[in-house]
């Protein structure tokens, strides 16, 4: 098969890729492939276009559904849509699985890759990270007086406002590109949406109508004014821009104004939308390019091995699918890679190991963490008097919804805090290792061989003492709901300026493997973190209680959900991957310094962290490269 584009992934890279592409020339024949599959929920029918072609040949369109119940008993199920990159427990849960499932295990909607100093969550199927993300739509922080983005100092390509704010005919931002082709973004702090009419701004409400905050939101609010000995606030309390649809939709527009669902407060965002109020970009795929445009397909299941560059000057992409084990090959004169940190680097190193390309010496470096770091307030506001004192309820309202930066006052260090939510179905889970953490009764063996049941046969254990099911009228504990169970418990979800110093090799196998130049956890970024929501448990009048495989369960282990670098930006092939305009550098050409037609668009070309959320960062970068991109 031959096409003019070929687009390896469907993330915020690969969706900026295709959506710009198309302006360029609407008649454009471009095949994106997706190594997982489509994703939705029964609360809402499906799409009219996936609906005809599902019917027509289910094998060609497979779809999973979110996992559920929304329950302690849903963990199970969660369990299930989980696959690591450990040979030996994938075996012996495929040899479970028909036993347990009566066919084969379902597809997966997280990978859970673990290494030796770090575990790495990232999502799969089509719409990329957006079907597990926290919906956060935020840049990095901006320094007024140097006009720049601090994080982006050493950067080759530094952004600009107009990155990510303009809206005109000759230069669309990211925020742009996000409203038009997703949805106006919202901002959701309270437990219900505001009507205009009562005249409440949330990010200030008064004395008298703090009671309708979500207890997360405002308790990151409260407990935000602390300061330390070599940090300090660098922007007040705000709430979250969020891709979700809220109830008012006055502020959407052409085919988003009154059509979508509204955000309910479930508190399942990385477990998928039940109501279906989420921008991901299966939507935007759908809606506007596989339903209007037929010289665009999308094959899911579709596992890509290598890149090959052919004596003509097109490339050949090597891949397998995935439903019949079989290899496949597809040409096209343009191949853009847009299959995430750990798809996007894996690809390039195998196309040097298995295919003809010869890459510069820094593909695999330049690995950023992004300074992800989380922990828990425990019994919080326990001595505070009842006026004062109100329930945090973690599992309520989206993932995440507020924020406040923090930076060392040399500036070298930028943190930025979020509440963080816990989705029921893990309520259960979740306060039985805090349990175990905070009682220090040396039970935590017992508790880890009771998940490792769960976790292989995706069957609950009947054992009370961890999942109380059973109620028992003389103990509270034993009928609370998944949201009492944590409604004293705060959980911090940061981000910062780790060093990068991670390096991505490739095993014998083809499979990644990832080191550090020094010991990751102990970086500068971790120590001033972990400073910081102390102080800020100290606050809230609670109990810091670290990560689980911080301390406890492991031992400054790290774990990312925003893994950046490994086909980084440079100036040059000493330097970087890639160029400035997302071309892959050629090292064996003494005429060619790139790949003509080779192209990486996602967030595997960021030089270091952003110390945010970095969704709107990839969509920023992904629109400069795009106009680079001639059809």
């Amino acid at each position: 098969m031959d096409v003019d584009v070929i687009i390896i992934g469907t993330g915020f890279g690969a969706s900026v890729a295709v959506t710009k592409l198309l302006e360029k020339k609407p008649n454009a024949t471009i095949h994106m492939l997706e190594r997982g599959l489509w994703w939705f929920t029964m609360e809402r029918p499906l799409p009219e276009f996936l609906d005809k072609a599902h019917k027509q040949d289910p094998s060609k369109w497979p779809i999973q559904y979110w996992p559920r119940p929304n329950h302690s008993r849903g963990i199970a199920n969660m369990l299930s849509v989980v696959k690591t990159n450990n040979p030996v427990v994938e075996g012996l849960r495929n040899f479970i699985g028909p036993f347990v499932f009566g066919k084969d295990r379902p597809q997966p909607l997280y990978r859970y890759s673990l290494f030796k100093d770090i575990d790495i969550v990232t999502a799969s199927g089509v719409g990329g990270g957006s079907l597990i993300y926290a919906n956060v739509t935020i840049e990095p922080r901006f320094d007024d007086a140097t006009q720049s983005y601090p994080v982006m100092a050493n950067w080759p390509l530094k952004l600009t406002k107009d990155d990510y704010h303009s809206a005109t005919p000759t230069k669309q931002g990211a925020i742009d590109w996000m409203t038009k082709k997703r949805g106006q973004a919202q901002r959701v702090v309270t437990r219900f949406p505001l009507l205009k009419e009562l005249g409440l701004d949330p990010r200030n409400l008064d004395a008298n109508h703090q009671f309708l905050y979500l207890g997360k939101s405002r308790a990151l609010r409260d407990g935000s004014g602390v300061v330390g000995p070599d940090w300090k606030k660098t922007g007040d309390w705000e709430p979250l821009n969020l891709a979700i649809n809220e109830y008012d939709t006055t502020t959407q527009t052409a085919e988003f104004a009154g059509k979508n669902p509204a955000c309910e407060r479930q508190g399942r965002c990385i477990q998928g939308c039940l109501p279906g109020a989420r921008h991901t970009l299966n939507k935007t795929l759908i809606n506007q390019v596989l339903s209007t445009k037929p010289n665009v397909t999308l094959e899911s299941l579709a596992d890509v091995s290598h890149i090959s560059l052919r004596p003509d000057g097109k490339y050949e992409v090597v891949y397998k699918d995935l439903r019949d084990d079989t290899e496949k090959r597809l040409v096209a004169k343009i191949v853009i890679v847009s299959a995430g940190t750990l798809g996007s680097t894996r690809i390039l190193l195998r196309s040097e190991a298995k295919g003809n390309l010869k890459l510069s010496n820094q593909r695999g470096r330049r690995f950023s963490t992004n300074g992800d770091f989380a922990g828990f307030v425990v019994n919080a506001q326990k001595s505070f008097p009842p006026p004062q004192k109100y329930n945090f309820f973690s599992t309520r309202g989206p993932i995440n919804t507020s924020h406040v930066m923090f930076t060392t006052n040399d500036g070298k260090v930028q943190v930025n805090v979020e509440d963080g939510g816990i989705p029921p179905m893990l309520a259960p889970a979740v306060g039985a290792a805090l349990r175990v953490m905070q009682e220090n009764l040396n039970r935590h063996g017992s508790f880890m061989r009771e998940m490792k049941g769960v976790w292989f046969a995706q069957k609950l254990p009947d054992f009370q003492e961890w999942f109380p099911i059973t109620p028992d009228p003389s103990k509270p504990e034993r009928f609370q709901t998944e949201d009492e169970m944590l409604m004293n418990t705060f959980y911090f979800n940061c981000m910062g300026t780790d060093d990068g110093t991670g390096v991505f090799s490739l095993k014998s196998d083809g499979s990644l493997d990832l080191k550090f130049t020094d010991n990751p956890a102990d970086q500068r970024v971790y120590k001033v973190t972990e400073e910081i929501i102390k102080a800020m448990a100290t606050a809230m009048g609670g109990d810091y209680v670290p990560w689980f495989t911080w301390k406890g369960f492991q031992e400054k282990k790290l774990i990312t959900v925003h893994p950046l670098g490994g086909c980084s930006m440079g100036n040059s092939a000493t330097e970087g991957v890639v160029n400035t305009k997302g071309q892959v550098f050629r090292t064996d050409s003494p005429t060619q310094q790139v790949y003509d037609g080779l192209y990486v668009m996602d967030a595997s070309v960021f030089p270091g962290p952003v110390a945010v959320n970095p969704t709107l960062t990839i969509v920023a970068l992904a629109l400069r490269i795009v106009e680079g991109i001639n059809l």
